[in-house]
């Protein structure tokens, strides 16, 4: 079956050295069985790996005030099989994948072999050009997650952040009323940033009348700059 190299090499963003590794990261397991080619399999666990590697870098530096379990958090989200079969559906890329015919019959393809197709893409640039190449090209791909700005985190991590930068201190919620009965209760909290102690907010748990809270917070705070 015939492989548009160049034009995929266009789409991607990235010329090979070695063709056939770009031939490879396009090839499906269904059609390696058929036509006896080594598939993209391989290519692709070596990617995830690259993959994630890149994404917890660019977070350990864009964030450098948060916290080990939101970093996960915002790495997991960016590294899921959503944004990567976003990415490659908006590149245009799913019409050059190599399918046996039997594959090719069961009609659109799914979002897990579109992520999977993203990741052999970044394990065959990493082996052809190195982690920079690879880099590039994960960083224009995955550009809207990336550029996101830091208002995409829940509102206590992003308030979090907000008061570390500009106040040197973390944020403390007030708990100042719980009301209602044992199986329906009312929580009431304000959120303190920088010495100053926002309206509050009322919820049925503690954890969401403090984001509630971090919103109200937020709102003030974001007026001042």
């Amino acid at each position: 079956m015939l492989f548009e190299v160049t034009e995929v090499e266009k789409r991607i963003r990235y010329t090979f050295k070695d063709k056939n590794l770009l031939r490879q990261a396009f090839t499906h397991a269904s059609y390696s069985n058929e036509c006896h080619v080594p598939s993209n399999e391989r290519l692709e666990f070596l990617g995830d790996s690259v993959l994630n590697f890149f994404i917890a870098e660019y977070l350990y530096k864009k964030y450098p005030d948060l916290k080990e379990g939101e970093l996960t958090r915002k790495r997991a989200e960016i590294v899921s099989a959503a944004p990567a079969s976003e990415a490659v559906k908006r590149l245009g890329l799913v019409g050059f994948m190599l399918f046996g015919a039997g594959e090719r019959k069961s009609g659109a393809l799914s979002e897990n072999v579109k992520a999977d197709l993203f990741e052999s893409i970044v394990g065959a640039i990493y082996l052809d050009g190195g982690i920079k190449s690879a880099a590039r090209f994960i960083r224009m791909a995955l550009a809207p997650q990336l550029k996101a700005p830091k208002g995409d985190l829940d509102p206590k991590s992003y308030l979090e952040h907000l008061s570390q930068k500009r106040y040197g201190k973390k944020v403390k919620y007030v708990t100042i009323k719980r009301e209602g009965k044992k199986h329906s209760p009312q929580f009431t909290v304000s959120a303190v940033v920088g010495g100053r102690q926002y309206e509050p907010a009322t919820a049925p748990s503690k954890k969401k009348a403090e984001q509630l809270a971090a919103k109200n917070a937020l709102f003030h705070e974001k007026r001042q700059n």
